[in-house]
């Protein structure tokens, strides 16, 4: 690629027109930035697929072939992003609607058409059977017959037979009976803020809300009104009444202590509803619309950290300073050389009377401050929450996290007498909790209590200055705290979402624990006064929320129609219309078998429950019984209630169908799944494998349900070599590194839990599970590499002629997998590294546990672009390139400028021979180009502009392979662009790294040969991560 990098001389012919300074700076500046538009990499708006498999074909059954090598050791298995935005998809279109048909509008239907199969409750999908005439249509899942409406089938149900995504959107109504007109078109949000957040963190909060507000409602697919609450902690939580105009008032409330005596437990739950009763009674709650609502909220914080946010009257002031100056400097050019050295002795000799004057002031001052030592100054212009907030700051700060969250709980919920249908609480913080529920911190009156057992104890960090030990036992009750208050939340509609500066420890498995079953983040910041909080907490703020309808709106006209009462409906409301989960179902023929999942989620189990139907098919379903009743392929007349009870079958779900929840509608949000051929498979019938994939979620605004539906069908493969051929390199890749990445977090061996919780280890436990997970890494290659060797000489005779020695090891279409996979074995989401701390590498794991496919490989290696050699470049008249290069050390020249990848961290990094300023424009070219790569990531990268020899370098360098421990003959031919190098600047290159061992950091080659090698014992000290 290359751009290019207009010269200086590159101009207009003179003219006698002269240009300003300021005209000739806007001139520059815009040359500078101008980027090709083709070099922009990532589209304007990036596009998640919504299920990639990790091949084209199904696995076949080695047991009835040659090959008994388990198809290549290679995993099956599928990445699926529910409800990220997909211009695939088709929306299914009513004819009744306004405006005329055609796909990708809106449907105004408030009920599901009968597109159910009555036996196994399969959508109706482009691989069904369909008699257009008579409206019968034959399940490809379960071989069932079922009927539809004719009509329906040739025109509104059309897109579904001939699209493999389509999309049913259902439009929620209110029962002709309810006599509430108020439609709560309304969200709340509270900030819960740290007061040991520094000045300028709060001022980036402010910030971050006031861009957010202006966002928001300029969108119509947000709510109308947004309330806004504010709660500030420390050791005691404050909640301000921001309905108050004029004034910041707060209600203390200091942390309820949790106890065993039943006597104390109700003093408690007297406490609970007392504290009720005044959030009903007092104006916590603010509605915003503009910016300008937000002043009480601003005041508040001002009043919490001391500080003015209003920085006008000092950009004035400056502005004013040095209008002055420049006047001074420009009434001195009139006057004569003898006027100016005298006005210059008058204000040198000026000065020195100032500094004299001062000196003289000091004294005294100083004297007074002696005398006074004792004393408070009757005169301070600190208030109170200034100076509570700086005593407390100087001793260990507190941090009464769990009460804090809490509080905001019950404000969403008894905060305002029309509750929100949906709400969200936002945390902001810089430690640990160390101070009633939740804290990770052992306190000092349990240091007598638990002498006998500190021997057992391990910290999981050192002692920090911000907030003290963390201790694994206090952290482990610490998570289960956070997660049962996480979950009972989500039960109200509300969502958690953690935002963290500094450079504290944490204790971050709580705060993962807080956020985890409602779907949520928790970000680190270096500060909270950056871009990177705007464009995360608007990114969560806009394209994540909770699923949930308000409880007044139904789903199907029908139940309205059927004549039933409240009462009558009651019980069946209570199934899942209260369930602020998004669910999804995974469908597979009854031969294929879900093994594993990875990512966010609960699995829910198939129980008598779970065999019901969901509120928004019981009318689909009914409508096509009686459609099927009437053609006569139901014995009965559809209202004998044994006869209903017999379908869907039972035993048709228990083999087809796996069904998660997830805690909200996210568009990254991804879950992977491992899958594997079970005893039914039959290969003279089974000879294609059926695949759907459901999802089911809310709007933003509680008025549609919409229902996604994936279906595909695949050929099982013939033999082992077609199953590899048809191999996705990136899906095996990601597949197998989630694998991985989940056994750092929770071990190797299998749980029955339903929901994978956040787990709290000792710094030793976690290193061990982190080399045990690269350990399976290596005996994961080992066998690929050897079951391939041997398929390999199977067939030998009609085997391909291979380019390189590592082709014939290894697959050769998924030699990027191996490379993506030893990255990451080196790097931070796998590899201890010197670079990161036990915070930074569980916040990584967690994202990557639950990104798609293409953030995920973004993660696993960096990439690279360089100039090459620029000794030889005159910049005013040539072109610079910007070539791809591999992400190894071998890539560091010293005449040369690299932009780098790292997906969390972008650099820009000049060798020795490019420090100086006329490179400063490839250096903003390599600048501009990384941040409009990355301008639609989160969370949003930092950027970083590094020389070689600097500090921070080291973290960039760090993740590079080292290719300079191969031989000189593999490296150019590993590396093509080394040949273009002169033979005294390669012998630089290669001598700069001198300090090396190679069995602490092997090269791809070296460890690829080592781990492949048949007497390499990987195979048992590792477990493959297919199993």
């Amino acid at each position: 690629m290359w751009w290019p990098f207009s010269s200086g001389d590159d101009t207009t012919t003179a003219s006698t027109t002269t240009t300003t300074a300021k005209e000739k700076e806007e001139e520059e500046g815009k040359r500078r930035r101008i980027i090709d538009p083709q070099l922009l990499v990532e589209p304007a708006r990036p596009i998640i697929e919504g299920v990639t498999f990790t091949a084209k074909t199904c696995p076949p059954n080695t047991n009835n072939l040659e090959s008994n090598n388990n198809c290549c050791e290679l995993p099956y298995g599928v990445i699926w992003t529910p409800t990220a935005p997909n211009p695939k998809l088709v929306v299914i279109q009513d004819d009744d609607d306004e405006g005329g048909g055609g796909e990708g509008r809106l449907s105004s239907s408030s009920s599901l058409p009968p597109v159910l199969c009555l036996t196994c409750l399969a959508y109706i999908n482009l691989h069904a059977t369909v008699d257009y005439e008579t409206g019968l249509w034959v399940c490809p899942l379960c071989d069932c017959e079922n009927v539809a409406s004719p009509m329906d089938l040739n025109h509104r149900l059309k897109p579904a037979l001939t699209h493999p995504m389509v999309e049913y959107q259902q439009r929620l109504h209110r029962p002709s009976h309810s006599t509430d007109t108020n439609e709560n078109d309304t969200r709340t949000l509270i900030l819960v803020v740290d007061t040991n957040l520094t000045a300028n963190d709060g001022r980036g909060i402010v910030d971050a809300m006031e861009q957010f507000v202006r966002i928001c409602h300029k969108k119509s697919h947000f709510p109308q009104t947004t309330r806004i609450g504010l709660i500030i902690f420390d050791q005691v939580v404050s909640i301000y009444q921001l309905g108050l105009v004029g004034i910041a008032s707060a209600d203390v409330y200091t942390p309820l202590e949790v106890v065993n005596d039943d006597n104390d437990n109700e003093d408690e739950n007297d406490a609970l509803l007392q504290r009720k009763k005044v959030m009903e009674e007092r104006a916590y709650l603010k509605d915003v619309h503009t910016v300008q609502d937000l002043e009480s909220m601003k005041r508040c914080l001002a009043a919490t950290f001391g500080i003015s946010l209003d920085s006008t009257n000092n950009k004035d002031s400056n502005e004013d300073t040095t209008t002055n100056t420049t006047t001074a400097k420009s009434s001195n050019k009139n006057l004569s050389r003898m006027e100016v050295l005298k006005r210059r002795k008058e204000d040198r000799l000026r000065k020195e009377r100032k500094e004299a004057e001062n000196n003289n002031n000091n004294k005294k001052e100083n004297q007074t401050k002696k005398k006074k030592n004792n004393l408070r100054q009757e005169e301070d212009a600190e208030s109170p929450w200034v100076k509570h907030r700086r005593e407390m700051r100087e001793k260990r700060p507190k941090r009464c996290v769990g009460e804090a969250i809490q509080c905001a709980i019950d404000l969403t919920v008894v905060g305002h007498p029309n509750p929100s249908r949906t709400s969200q609480i936002l945390l902001f913080t810089n430690g640990c909790p160390n101070l009633g529920g939740g804290s990770v911190v052992v306190d000092n009156n349990d240091n007598g209590n638990n002498n006998n057992n500190n021997n057992n104890v391990k910290e999981t960090s050192s002692k920090s200055h911000n907030g003290g030990v963390v201790d694994t036992s206090k952290l482990e009750k610490a998570i289960e705290y956070f997660d049962t208050t996480a979950t009972f939340a989500l039960e109200t509609g509300v969502g958690i979402d953690v935002f963290c500066s500094g450079v504290n420890v944490l204790g971050l498995p709580a705060y993962q624990a807080l956020v985890e079953p409602s779907g949520g983040y928790v970000v680190s910041h270096t500060s909270l006064n950056t871009v990177q909080l705007k464009r995360n907490l608007n990114f969560i703020l806009q394209n994540t929320y909770t699923s949930r309808r308000s409880p007044l709106m139904l789903v199907d006209s029908q139940q309205e129609e059927n004549g039933k009462d409240d009462d009558d409906n009651e019980d069946d409301d209570d199934d899942d219309d209260d369930d602020c989960r998004v669910l999804l179902d995974i469908r597979t023929d009854s031969f294929m078998t879900p093994s594993s999942l990875n990512g966010p989620g609960e699995l829910i189990p198939e129980d008598e429950e779970n065999s019901s139907l969901l509120l928004n098919e019981k009318a689909a379903f009914a409508e096509g019984l009686s459609l099927a009743n009437k053609a006569g392929l139901h014995n009965g007349d559809g209202d004998d209630d044994d006869d209903d009870d017999e379908l869907p079958l039972k035993a048709a779900l228990e083999v087809s169908r796996t069904r998660v929840a997830l805690g909200r509608v996210d568009p990254l949000s991804t879950i992977s799944v491992l899958l594997e051929l079970n005893d039914t498979f039959v290969p003279e019938t089974d000879t294609q494998c059926f695949f759907q994939f459901i999802s089911r979620h809310v709007d933003r605004k509680g008025q549609k349900l919409i229902t996604r539906v994936y279906t595909y069908r695949f050929p099982v493969a013939s033999d082992v070599t077609s199953f590899v051929e048809s191999c996705n390199s990136g899906a095996v890749a990601v597949v197998l590194a989630k694998a991985a990445v989940y056994r750092t977090l929770h071990g190797r061996e299998e749980t029955d839990q339903l929901r994978d919780k956040v787990t709290a280890g000792d710094t030793e436990t976690l290193e061990k599970l982190a080399h045990e997970a690269q350990l399976d890494i290596d005996a994961t290659i080992q066998r690929i590499s050897g079951a391939f060797r041997l398929l390999a000489l199977e067939h030998s005779g009609t085997a391909k002629k291979q380019d390189s020695a590592l082709d014939s090891a290894f697959p050769p279409n998924l030699t990027n997998a191996l490379k993506l996979l030893y990255c990451m074995r080196r790097g931070p989401l796998i590899s201890p590294g010197p670079m990161r701390s036990m915070d930074d590498r569980a916040a990584q794991r967690g994202l990557f546990l639950r990104f798609p496919l293409r953030e995920c490989i973004s993660m696993m290696a960096p990439t690279l672009w360089s100039t090459g050699s620029l000794e030889e470049v005159n910049l005013s008249q040539q072109w610079f390139s910007m070539e791809a290069m591999p992400a190894e050390t071998l890539a560091l020249w010293e005449d040369s400028i690299i932009g780098a990848d790292h997906y969390d961290f972008l650099y820009v990094w000049s060798g020795k021979k490019c420090t100086s300023a006329e490179y400063d424009e490839v250096r903003l070219q390599y600048e501009q180009f990384l941040l409009q790569r990355s301008k639609h990531r989160f969370p949003m990268p930092q950027l970083e502009v590094l020389e070689d020899g600097d500090s921070m370098s080291r973290r960039f360098t760090s993740q590079l392979a080292p290719s300079h421990a191969d031989a000189h003959e593999h490296q150019i031919a590993n590396f093509p662009q080394l040949a273009s190098l002169s033979d005294e600047a390669l012998a630089t290159l290669r001598s700069r790294f001198r300090f090396y061992k190679a069995d602490a950091d092997a090269s791809f080659r070296m460890w690829f040969w080592n781990v492949s090698s048949a007497t390499n014992v990987s195979r048992d000290d590792g477990m493959s991560l297919c199993v």
